[in-house]
C-alpha cells in the first residue's frame, strides 16, 4: 500500500517559533486534565479510500460509537467510563447492512482497563486519554475486549505534548492529538492506513451497502442467480454487470479458496471477493461469484467434496455464463484465490476457450511439496512442541525426521 506523504512548507521561522511556544503553553495549561472530546467522525482510509467510519460522542460518562466498516458491517457500542478513563461495562450490537441486528453483547470490563477493539477507532483516543491520567512517558494499559474475556496490553508512548505511539499486538499507531488529548489523526505506517478526525461528516456521506447488493452509487447492477448443477445441487450467487448496455460483456468467474466459502470470500467487513468483483465490474467486466456447494444459499453437501468436485461446479458456472445473451462466450476468464488458484488452471487445461486465468495466492508447486512445506511450518512454529521433538526437514528433502 502507498504511504501518505506530507509536504511541509516553511513560511516564516519566526511564525513557527511563536506557534510552537503557544502550543507548549497551551499544553502546560491543560496537562493532566481530561474531559470529553467533542462529537466527531473518525474516518479510516486505505489508499485514500474510506474503509470505515466511527461516529463517536460522549454523553455524561458514556461513550457512544456508531461504526460502519466497508459500508456493510455495523457496530453500535455504548461504553460506560470511570473518571480515570477506564471502562466499567459495555453494550455492543452487531448487524450487517440489509440484515437484522444481533442480540446485544453486554459485558462487565473489570478494573483498570480501557475498552479496545481494532474495529472501533475511538479505542486509540481512549488509550491516550487514559495515559494522560497516569502522567507517565510510557504506559502499559490493559485493554479489555468488548466481545470476550480476553485482555491485552496496550503500550502508549508519549513523544511530546501532542505526539504519541500506541502499540497493540502487531499494530503500531502514530497519533497526533490536540492539547487535551483528543485525537486529530493517526497512521498505521506498516498497513498504509490513515485515520482522520472530522467534525462534520454525515452518515449519508457513507451509505450502507448490503454484502450481495449493488453499490449505492449505482455504478453497476447486481442480481442473485441460481444455477442448476448436473449432480443435482443448486449453486446460488451474485452476478454483477456494468450498467451501460450495448455489446456483450466479457466476464470473470471468481473461485473461492480452501474450505467452505461463501461468495464474498468472508463475512463483512472482510470480503475480498466482493472487492474484486467491484473493481472488475467498474472496469466493464461482468463478474459471477457463487457460494460453494452446501454453503450459504447453495444446496448440496460440501463435506465430501474434493478439489475435482469444486472444479466441476466452476465448469457448470462457466457454461451457464456462456449461455447468457449478454455475455461474450469467447471472453470468459477465471480468477482463483488460494485453492481457487489451483482450480483455475485445472479447468483451463481442459477448456481451451477459457480466455484468461488469474491465480491469487495459488500454489506454484506440486501438491506433495506444498503439503510437505505446510506441515513443516505448522510443526516448527508450534511452541507446544519441544525443540527436541520437532520435525525437521531432511537435507535430501525426502521427508521429515524426528529428533530424539
Amino acid at each position: 500500500m502507498k504511504r501518505t506523504r506530507f509536504l511541509i512548507v516553511t513560511i516564516c521561522a519566526g511564525f513557527l517559533a511563536t506557534a510552537q511556544a503557544e502550543r507548549q503553553a497551551n499544553s502546560a495549561a491543560t496537562e493532566g486534565k481530561t474531559g470529553a472530546c467533542g462529537p466527531a467522525a473518525f474516518l479510516t482510509l486505505e489508499q485514500g479510500k474510506i474503509a470505515g467510519v466511527d461516529w463517536v460522542k460522549q454523553e455524561g460518562n458514556t461513550i457512544h460509537n456508531h461504526v460502519v466498516l466497508t459500508q456493510s458491517r455495523i457496530i453500535d457500542a455504548a461504553i460506560e467510563l470511570r473518571s480515570d478513563q477506564t471502562a466499567v461495562r459495555s453494550s455492543v450490537v452487531l448487524s450487517v447492512a440489509g440484515g437484522e441486528s444481533e442480540k446485544p453483547i453486554i459485558r462487565e470490563l473489570g478494573e483498570g482497563a480501557i475498552y479496545w477493539s481494532d474495529m472501533i477507532v475511538s479505542s486509540v483516543e481512549q488509550a491516550v486519554l487514559r495515559a494522560r491520567v497516569s502522567g507517565q512517558a510510557s504506559s502499559k494499559i490493559p485493554g479489555a475486549s468488548l466481545y470476550s474475556d480476553s485482555r491485552g496490553d496496550v503500550l502508549v508512548e508519549r513523544l511530546d505534548a501532542v505526539d504519541w505511539v500506541i502499540s497493540y499486538h502487531n499494530k503500531r499507531y502514530e497519533v497526533l492529538t490536540d492539547a487535551q488529548g483528543c485525537m486529530l489523526s493517526a497512521t498505521l505506517p506498516e498497513h498504509g492506513v490513515v485515520i482522520e478526525r472530522r467534525e462534520t461528516f454525515r452518515e449519508e456521506q457513507y451509505p450502507l451497502w448490503a454484502p450481495y447488493g449493488a453499490p449505492p452509487d449505482g455504478a453497476y447492477k447486481a442480481e442473485e442467480v441460481r444455477i442448476s448443477a448436473p449432480q443435482g445441487h443448486s449453486l446460488v450467487g451474485t452476478l454483477t454487470t456494468p450498467s451501460h448496455g450495448g455489446a456483450k460483456f466479457s466476464a470473470a468467474v471468481l473461485i473461492t479458496g480452501l474450505g467452505p466459502s461463501e461468495r464474498n470470500g468472508g463475512q463483512s467487513p472482510w470480503m475480498p471477493l466482493r472487492d474484486l468483483a467491484d473493481a472488475l465490474t467498474r472496469a466493464g467486466i461482468a463478474v459471477l461469484r457463487v457460494d460453494d456447494r452446501g454453503v450459504g444459499k447453495s444446496s448440496g453437501d460440501h463435506a465430501p467434496s474434493t478439489t475435482f468436485d469444486e472444479a466441476d461446479d466452476v465448469q457448470t458456472e462457466v457454461a451457464w455464463l456462456r449461455a447468457r445473451n449478454d455475455i461474450d462466450a469467447k471472453r470468459v476468464a477465471l480468477v482463483g484465490y488460494s485453492e481457487g488458484g489451483l482450480i483455475a488452471p485445472m479447468i483451463a487445461a481442459k477448456d481451451p476457450q477459457i480466455a484468461a486465468i488469474v491465480t491469487l495466492a495459488g500454489p506454484g508447486t506440486s501438491g506433495a511439496d506444498l503439503a510437505h512445506y505446510q506441515i513443516g511450518q505448522a510443526v516448527n512454529r508450534d511452541p507446544a512442541i519441544g525443540l527436541s521433538l520437532r520435525l525437521i526437514r531432511c537435507s535430501s528433502r525426502r521427508g521429515y525426521i524426528v529428533r530424539r
